[in-house]
């Protein structure tokens, strides 16, 4: 029994014994100092680094977070700030086409005592499925359009208005058959009348005379003898002569100088002075011209008479006269199966 409590005082008194040698070498050497200084950093470093490890992340997560959502909103202001300049680039652009294009149609020089009236093309009606080649343009009675004015741009002939609203109208555009021009070669002086085809397809030039001279790429100008359209107006260009040996005329093929597909403004041409407008001529043949085309024929193959000249015809300046012609003589240009033939 008296064992245990000997033991203990035992090891107390070791304990103690070591303790103060310890303390009393550590005040000599300050070893223990050191030690225990360097063990309690290490275990406190390998505590610490992970957690600041782990704080770090997680700051740095947020910052990130954070981040991305502020560049996130400054993207997109960004993007709508690109799109409006994209928007306010393309108006800028489209302004700046349409300037040039006005500026191409100022450059046309009206003829003497003719105005120009502007006009925006609101709709095109082109093409195969067309009943008419038409443009609908946004000048009307309003406007004081009237029908028959002619159509035109700084390029060439577009064609004429053709039914006129108060606040809109249509012009039948030179491709269209319906479309009868009286024109001249430029350099040649020859007469003939254009004749559309329909979309796509290029221009017939009618009533050329066989031995009339006529050039490739020679450029047809309005005639002015119609009264619709002033003298000297750019009208087509020739692709093609084709004579023929049974024919009284050649065959001509024109490809027009405008475009209608292109078109975005026109330029209206109104008689400002009617006495220095051309004269339409007067009868029967102020509008339509008439041909007695089978007629004519058949005069000039008979062997017996020369064909006598209509007097509708000698009135018509804008028709060519047909070939060895004379005033006198003759039964006169009548018959069955005459073709009637509109110059506009």
């Amino acid at each position: 029994m008296n064992l245990v409590p000997r033991r203990l005082a035992v090891a107390l008194f070791v304990v103690l014994f070591l303790y103060l040698t310890l303390y009393t070498w550590n005040l000599r050497t300050g070893y223990l100092d050191k030690l225990s200084t360097t063990t309690g950093l290490t275990f406190v470093g390998l505590i610490l680094k992970p957690a600041d490890w782990v704080r770090d992340s997680v700051s740095d997560l947020w910052h990130r977070y954070v981040y991305l959502v502020d560049v996130q909103k400054e993207n997109t202001q960004l993007r709508g700030q690109v799109r409006g300049l994209n928007l306010e680039l393309a108006r800028h652009r489209e302004g700046a086409a349409e300037l040039r294009r006005l500026r191409k149609l100022l450059q046309f020089d009206s003829p003497p005592a003719w105005r120009v009236e502007g006009a925006r093309v609101l709709s095109r009606r082109v093409g195969p499925y067309a009943v008419l080649e038409t443009l609908v343009v946004d000048k009307g009675s309003h406007s004081k359009l009237v029908e028959d004015m002619p159509a035109v741009t700084d390029t060439g002939v577009v064609g004429r208005v053709f039914r006129v609203a108060p606040l809109t109208s249509q012009v039948l555009l030179v491709t269209d058959p319906n479309s009868r021009i009286a024109v001249l070669g430029q350099q040649s002086r020859t007469s003939g009348i254009v004749i559309g085809q329909g979309a796509n397809k290029p221009l017939a030039v009618a009533y050329v005379p066989l031995n009339a001279p006529l050039y490739e790429g020679e450029i047809l100008v309005t005639s002015g003898f119609a009264g619709v359209f002033p003298k000297g107006l750019p009208v087509a260009r020739v692709q093609s002569i084709r004579r023929s040996d049974i024919s009284l005329f050649q065959k001509v093929v024109a490809e027009p100088l405008v475009a209608p597909r292109a078109l975005e403004e026109i330029l209206l041409l109104e008689v400002v002075d009617e006495s220095e407008a051309p004269e339409a001529p007067t009868g029967n043949a102020s509008r339509d011209v008439m041909l007695d085309v089978d007629a004519l024929v058949d005069q000039l193959l008979s062997k017996d008479s020369p064909p006598e000249i209509s007097p509708e015809l000698q009135k018509a300046p804008g028709e060519p006269a047909p070939l060895g012609g004379n005033s006198t003589g003759g039964s006169g240009a009548t018959g069955t199966g005459s073709t009637d033939r509109a110059v506009q």
